[in-house]
């Protein structure tokens, strides 16, 4: 997969657009899968017709694309709208004072499960401990996130059929599953430690994830290093480790269960010529099992070029 974009901003108003390709491939050797990762920079320009044709050669290619805008007010917060081509309409609050913060996709009415993506809470809390207490104690961020994940074949109780156990159903009831957790993070306790938490309510109670972030000094996840490019955070690296525990989705031949997860992340700003440099690299990821969950216990890497133009 690979994804180029841009952005502009003109005092309180901002665009934003980027289109992706993704090469599918399975079933080849190391070598050659590890040489494909890089397809997807062939298909990117395609993503420009992504709302009118998405998928080339017999589904081997697939594209999509994002525009939006928004609008931020310094003293009150921001409001972001946009269309993502594959999902439909997307929308992005951020609110100044208390910290809030909600960004979801939207499509087909606006019932709580036609929410593909939703994800809302309070980015910290500095307004109640104030600035210095809470660079102390790190920043607390609790939040809640939905993915649903499409059509999979289970009965109505959320479970396979007793006698399939492991095994897809041979006469499946289509059902979507809606994947709901409660987050909590903490960030930059002690200047180099993170923690986050995940539970787990829907499609079954449990813990979905619990990691331990030890990081260089400031290196704070993507919100907050975004913020603080160019200023005095020239480069740092991350190491993630910690357990996620996936629902059952028969349907993507997914059985559930405790799962390890290690991360690296790595980056380099050069404020000079404006380019920050971003990589990662590790396996089951949160972030990628919640797209793709039968990505499990695949390697993944991934590579991010910035280029920050001086005002």
């Amino acid at each position: 997969n690979s994804t180029v974009g841009f952005a502009f901003s003109k005092g309180p108003f901002s665009f934003f657009a980027a289109g992706s390709g993704t090469l599918w491939s399975a079933g080849r050797k190391n070598h050659e899968r590890a040489g494909l990762a890089f397809g997807g920079f062939l298909g990117w320009g395609a993503s420009l017709i992504a709302p009118i044709k998405r998928s080339f050669f017999d589904g081997l290619l697939t594209t999509d694309l994002i525009l939006g805008a928004s609008l931020k007010h310094d003293s009150v917060g921001a409001v972001g709208v946009g269309y993502l081509a594959s999902q439909g309409f997307f929308t992005n609050l951020t609110e100044h004072h208390v910290r809030l913060f909600a960004t979801s996709l939207i499509s087909e009415g606006f019932s709580p499960d036609r929410f593909p993506y939703l994800n809302a809470g309070i980015s910290q809390f500095d307004w109640l401990l104030g600035k210095e207490l809470e660079k102390k104690i790190g920043y607390i961020s609790p939040y809640f996130r939905q993915n649903i994940f499409l059509k999979s074949p289970i009965n109505f109780d959320g479970k396979a059929p007793e006698s399939q156990q492991g095994e897809a159903p041979s006469n499946p009831i289509a059902k979507d599953i809606l994947l709901r957790t409660l987050n909590l993070d903490r960030y930059g306790a002690g200047d180099y430690v993170d923690v986050r938490l995940s539970y787990a309510i829907d499609p079954k109670p449990q813990l979905y994830e619990a990691s331990l972030v030890l990081h260089t000094l400031d290196f704070l996840p993507e919100r907050y290093l975004l913020q603080q490019a160019g200023k005095d955070i020239l480069g740092g690296a991350r190491l993630t480790l910690g357990v996620i525990n996936l629902p059952e989705l028969y349907y993507y031949t997914v059985p559930g269960g405790m799962k390890p997860r290690a991360q690296i992340d790595a980056m380099v700003y050069l404020p000079d010529i404006g380019f920050r440099f971003y990589t990662t690299f590790g396996v089951n990821a949160t972030e990628t099992l919640s797209v793709l969950p039968f990505a499990q216990n695949a390697l993944f890497m991934g590579i991010t070029l910035n280029y920050i133009a001086k005002k």
